[in-house]
């Protein structure tokens, strides 16, 4: 039976995630500005790619953890909500520290090269598979919601609605780049969207806490 509200939660977390300005963000972005919307378009689907790997990839560690041990799974998913809470944080401390602003990363300084279709595709490929941030973002999501106790049918779609959500997003994201109004607002009302992220998310970790927390006694 697939559990709705488990991917409800799974599809806003996920969200909010792959919306926060980071290294993709920022690579569709120049790609789309740099070349044009197709270029932006085939940055998103090598994302959607890598973040497909990442998360078949995660779902078996994550599945060979739960067969091994059932107390080392629990503890595996407290480490991930722990990460979940700080990636939370981390989005409310520049906004306390007063210093908030969409840094440049080595990736978009790569995309300085005029990319055009399968080197677009091959950057955002790379940019998602390299980036260790995402890895441990999936390992820990992964962890809450494709399990073994799960039916199949759950679990794969899982794995395409975070997909789908990611090739959207990003997609979504390359048709705005087109629009110069739009990085001026992002940038104007950044403060907002991440306090609410972290807010989102910190409410996330400390429900996976208590669950897990429950569990192991």
């Amino acid at each position: 039976m697939v559990s709705h509200d488990s991917l409800i939660g799974l599809a806003l977390i996920h969200f909010l995630a792959v919306a926060s300005p980071g290294p993709d963000f920022i690579l569709v972005t120049r790609n789309s500005l740099k070349s044009s919307f197709q270029a932006g378009l085939s940055t998103a689907l090598g994302i959607m790619v890598g973040n497909g790997i990442l998360i078949v990839a995660s779902a078996s560690l994550a599945a060979y953890v739960s067969n091994q041990n059932q107390i080392l799974f629990n503890l595996f998913r407290i480490a991930g909500g722990l990460y979940l809470g700080w990636i939370g944080w981390s989005c409310i401390r520049p906004i306390l520290r007063g210093s908030i602003s969409l840094n440049q990363t080595p990736e978009a300084e790569a995309a300085s090269v005029k990319p055009i279709g399968f080197r677009a595709w091959r950057m955002g490929l790379t940019t998602s598979l390299l980036n260790a941030k995402a890895a441990l973002y999936f390992v820990s999501v992964v962890s809450q919601f494709i399990r073994s106790d799960q039916t199949r049918l759950h679990n794969v779609l899982a794995v395409m609605l975070m997909m789908a959500i990611t090739g959207t997003w990003f997609s979504f994201v390359a048709w705005l780049a087109g629009h110069e109004r739009f990085r001026t607002t992002l940038t104007q009302h950044q403060s907002r969207i991440d306090a609410f992220m972290g807010l989102v998310l910190i409410g996330f970790a400390a429900l996976i806490l208590k669950q897990a927390f429950f569990f192991l006694r």
